[in-house]
C-alpha cells in the first residue's frame, strides 16, 4: 500500500509537472517571446505649452527686451556660505514666479527663498522646500552610483545623471524682469551668407531642414527625451516651430543625429542626408571629437567632406555650422581649450552658403555667471531644457 500510494504520488507529480510545463510553453513563453521581439511604445510625450508659445519662447532672446522666462539654476552650498545660492543672468528688477524646473510646484519668496535686492543672487532660508546640494554632494566618490569617470585632478567625480530626471528634480526655473543689457556674444544675422534659405522662407515655400549631429542635437537633455513634464521638445524642433511662426512657411524637419557621434560619423552620414534632399543642413558636432581628442584640423576636415559630399549632389544646399556648447570644465575629459579651436576652425570655413552658430562662445558668456549645473541636464555635456532654447535662440537669430 505504501508503495502504492509513493507510486501514485509520483505520477501525480510528475502529471503536475508536465502540465505546469505545457502552461508555461502555451501561454507564458509565447507573451514573453511577443513582448520581447515587439516592445510596447511608451506613451507620447506631449508637450505643456503650445507650438505658439514654444515658438515665442526662442523666438524673444535673452540678449533682446527685458523679460527672461524659465531660466534655470540649480542651489549650491559653496565653502565659507551659511546658505545655499544661484546666480540668474540679469539682476532683477521683479521675480514674477520660481516654479521648480518640471513647473509642478510653485515656490513662495520668504518661504522657500531669499533675493538679495540689487543683485543678482538668491538664497534659501532654513526650511525652504527647494533642494540643495553641497560641494561633495556634486563631487561623488568614483565608485558612487552617480559619479560619472573623473572630475579634474582625479581625487573625486561629478554628479551625474544620464536621462536628466536628477538634475530637473534639484533645479528650479525662475521667470523675472530686469533692465541690464546683455554683455556676452550676441549672434548676427546671416542673411548675406544663407541668400537661398532666406528667399525661400520669405516667399512662403517649403524650407526643408537635416539636422546632423551628436546626442544634443538628438535632443538628449530636452524633458521630452527623458519623458517628464514640461515635455519641451529639443532644438532642432524650437527651431522649425521658430520658422514656422515667423514667416510661415513649412517647415519639414529630417533629424539624424545620433548621441556619441563624432565628425567623422557625419562623413559617413553625408550620403543619407543627400536621400533627404535639404533645402538647409545643420551640422552640429564636436564635444564628442573634443572627449577623443581629436585636432581642429581633422575636426575641420570631416565638417568640409560633409559639405562637399552633399553639395557634389545639390550645389544649392546651404549649411550652419554649429560650434558646440562648452562641456562641464570640471569634467576630466572636457577640452574647454579644443572648443575654442574647433570654433576657430569652423569661422574659417564661412562662405556665401555657410554660417556659424557659435554656442561656443555664447556658453562660456552664460557660464561666466551660471555654473554648469544650471544648464546642464546631466552633469557634464548636455544641456537641460534651458540650454536647449538657447540653443534654439542662437540658430534663429541667424535666420532673422
Amino acid at each position: 500500500m505504501v508503495a502504492g500510494a509513493l507510486s501514485n504520488a509520483g505520477r501525480t507529480t510528475k502529471s503536475v509537472r508536465s502540465f505546469l510545463v505545457l502552461y508555461v510553453w502555451s501561454t507564458v513563453l509565447p507573451v514573453w517571446a511577443a513582448q520581447s521581439s515587439e516592445p510596447v511604445a511608451p506613451a507620447p510625450c506631449l508637450a505643456e505649452q503650445s507650438k505658439s508659445a514654444l515658438a515665442s519662447s526662442v523666438l524673444h532672446p535673452i540678449w533682446e527686451g527685458w523679460l527672461v522666462d524659465g531660466e534655470t539654476a540649480l542651489f549650491q552650498l559653496e565653502a565659507g556660505s551659511s546658505q545655499p545660492a544661484a546666480r540668474l543672468l540679469f539682476q532683477p528688477t521683479r521675480i514674477s514666479k520660481i516654479t521648480s524646473a518640471n513647473g509642478k510646484i510653485l515656490f513662495e519668496e520668504g518661504r522657500d527663498y531669499r533675493w538679495q535686492r540689487d543683485t543678482n543672487v538668491l538664497e534659501l532660508p532654513p526650511g525652504s522646500r527647494i533642494p540643495s546640494r553641497s560641494w561633495n554632494e556634486m563631487h561623488p566618490a568614483l565608485s558612487a552610483e552617480t559619479a560619472l569617470g573623473e572630475a579634474v585632478g582625479g581625487k573625486t567625480s561629478l554628479l551625474f545623471d544620464r536621462p536628466g530626471n536628477l538634475f530637473q528634480s534639484l533645479q528650479v526655473a525662475v521667470s523675472y524682469e530686469h533692465r541690464q543689457p546683455w554683455s556676452g556674444y550676441i549672434p548676427k544675422s546671416a542673411r548675406g551668407e544663407l541668400s537661398r534659405t532666406f528667399q525661400l522662407l520669405q516667399s512662403r515655400r517649403p524650407l526643408t531642414v537635416v539636422v546632423l549631429g551628436d546626442s544634443i542635437s538628438f535632443g538628449s537633455g530636452s524633458s521630452s527625451d527623458f519623458r517628464q513634464a514640461p515635455c519641451q521638445p529639443p532644438y532642432a524642433e524650437l527651431v522649425a516651430d521658430g520658422l514656422e511662426q515667423r514667416y510661415g512657411s513649412s517647415v519639414a524637419l529630417r533629424n539624424l543625429s545620433v548621441g556619441g557621434k563624432s565628425a567623422a560619423w557625419g562623413v559617413e552620414m553625408a550620403a543619407r542626408v543627400v536621400e533627404e534632399k535639404p533645402d538647409l543642413v545643420v551640422i552640429a558636432f564636436g564635444m564628442n571629437d573634443a572627449s577623443g581628442r581629436r585636432s581642429a584640423e581633422s575636426y575641420s576636415n570631416d565638417i568640409q567632406k560633409i559639405m562637399q559630399t552633399v553639395r557634389s549632389s545639390a550645389p544649392s544646399t546651404e549649411f550652419i555650422l554649429v560650434a558646440t556648447m562648452s562641456g562641464n570644465a570640471e569634467w576630466s575629459r572636457a577640452n574647454p581649450a579644443l572648443y575654442l579651436e574647433y570654433r576657430d576652425a569652423l569661422q574659417r570655413l564661412l562662405i556665401p552658403g555657410i554660417a556659424m552658430a557659435d554656442m561656443t562662445s555664447f556658453s562660456e558668456d552664460v557660464l561666466r555667471t551660471k555654473t554648469f549645473a544650471d544648464i546642464t541636464a546631466n552633469g557634464v555635456n548636455h544641456p537641460n531644457d534651458f540650454g536647449h532654447r538657447l540653443y534654439a535662440q542662437v540658430i534663429l537669430a541667424l535666420l532673422h
